[in-house]
């Protein structure tokens, strides 16, 4: 599966299928893979589903520098998102 601004389209290649989804260009766009993976498992997760083991994971897997770029890049993400982004941080 492949985020992607573009439609959504789904290819298949014998037993593999290729899927992308659209996603907001603010959302995938001009910030860094990792910042753009914890905003889509957190919107994957969903918004009342997220739990403080999820946040633990993410706050023990993300070194500092990825802390710190994920707190600036991920303001543009709903608000929802940054405020489970900064008990991240």
């Amino acid at each position: 599966m492949y985020i992607s601004d573009g439609r959504y389209a789904d290819f298949s290649f014998g037993n593999t299928v290729i899927e992308f989804k659209h996603r907001n260009n603010k959302e995938i766009s001009n910030i860094s893979i990792e910042t753009a993976i914890v905003i889509q498992a957190l919107k994957t997760i969903g918004k009342d589903k997220v739990t403080e083991n999820h946040i633990e994971i993410l706050k023990n897997r993300l070194k500092e520098e990825q802390k710190e770029r994920l707190i600036e890049e991920g303001k543009v993400a709903s608000a929802w998102i940054y405020k489970i982004i900064k008990k991240i941080i």
